[in-house]
């Protein structure tokens, strides 16, 4: 992986009172401030009014860039100046996702060499909760909600993909993974774009690599439509294999996917195509303390009064309700 770490920097010059440059750079800014004042044709000198030192700077930039195009703050397409306050710029920067202090290191926990690291189910459930905490409030989330109503016709948007597809590409640029999902879900259905289920799967693939293990869920999804099951099975297990190893809340939260679905649906295609379930998710299924009472409420919901139609199903609604209620008995009996 190359090494983009850097700056972030924010410059100033009294020639210009009403702007500031807002860049990056892998060099220190003072270096980029006095290379940028030797043009021919800058009357006064830049001068450094904040820097951050950042992983990667080229995203940095960009989310930093789009934050301030959205408020409408871009002088010109083309060129890093911005007509904002240096104080609303910065306030930005600090607020940017995985930001690191240029000014100091990070201290490490004294307390450190006494903990362990060790995982333990039956602890990790205890944690304290502030009652105070507010929802949080991420940058893209308003670009996110925009796109779904654009995108679904919500409210009293008027459904349209062309801008739900730039809305939900900008949201990606302020560090938004459920984005790439909703895009291929675009590209598989042909909404406003020409179907394409190779583009599907390259959003879906992208999606994966960036962090959103609920990609592979559309995958599956993807390849069940095109019969190709090897993958299918493969799909799962990655999935339920990144959900464990990079568990994240905002993934969870924001994701039109469900894990208990997950889990019904990874049950659902074993004892359909007479697969021998791998051990591994048959050990993250049986985490799921709410699994069984998930796949009755799947069976309410294709059918509300099963219970009373018993032995009145036609011959498919026969075999889901007997797939399901083997599937309950399997559980109840191997989980």
């Amino acid at each position: 992986m190359t090494n983009n770490r850097g700056y972030i920097y924010v410059l100033a010059n009294s020639a210009m009172p009403d702007l500031v440059k807002v860049g990056k750079t892998t060099r220190t800014p003072a270096e980029r401030a006095a290379e940028l004042s030797k043009v021919t044709g800058v009357p006064t000198p830049f001068i450094v009014v904040y820097e951050q030192l950042v992983d990667d700077c080229t995203a940095a930039e960009q989310f930093v860039h789009t934050m301030l195009q959205q408020k409408g703050c871009r002088e010109s397409d083309n060129r890093e100046f911005f007509r904002a306050p240096v104080s609303e710029v910065i306030q930005i920067i600090i607020k940017m996702p995985n930001a690191q202090s240029s000014n100091s290191d990070f201290e490490e926990d004294e307390d450190a060499e006494f903990f362990s690291n060790e995982p333990d189910d039956e602890l990790d459930e205890f944690v304290l909760h502030d009652e105070d905490e507010e929802e949080p409030d991420y940058p893209w989330s308003a670009l996110w909600e925009m796109a779904q109503d654009y995108h679904l016709g919500w409210g009293d948007c008027i459904q349209d993909y062309d801008e739900a597809m730039k809305l939900y590409k900008q949201s990606i640029k302020l560090g938004c993974l459920s984005a790439y999902q909703r895009i291929g879900d675009m590209y598989n259905s042909g909404e406003g774009v020409t179907q394409s289920d190779k583009k599907a799967l390259e959003w879906y693939k992208e999606g994966v690599k960036k962090g959103d293990y609920y990609c592979y869920a559309a995958m599956i999804r993807l390849f069940e439509s095109n019969e190709q099951n090897d993958n299918v099975h493969k799909c799962y297990k990655l999935l339920f294999k990144n959900r464990k190893k990079q568990f994240n809340e905002v993934v969870e939260s924001f994701n039109s996917s469900d894990f208990k679905d997950c889990c019904a649906n990874y049950l659902n295609f074993c004892f359909s195509n007479k697969i021998i379930p791998f051990n591994d998710i048959l050990k993250e299924i049986s985490r799921e303390k709410s699994i069984v009472p998930h796949l009755k409420s799947k069976i309410k919901e294709r059918f509300p009064n099963y219970e009373e139609k018993r032995g009145s199903y036609s011959s498919q609604e026969a075999i889901f309700v007997g797939r399901y209620e083997t599937m309950i008995e399997w559980v109840e009996e191997n989980l």
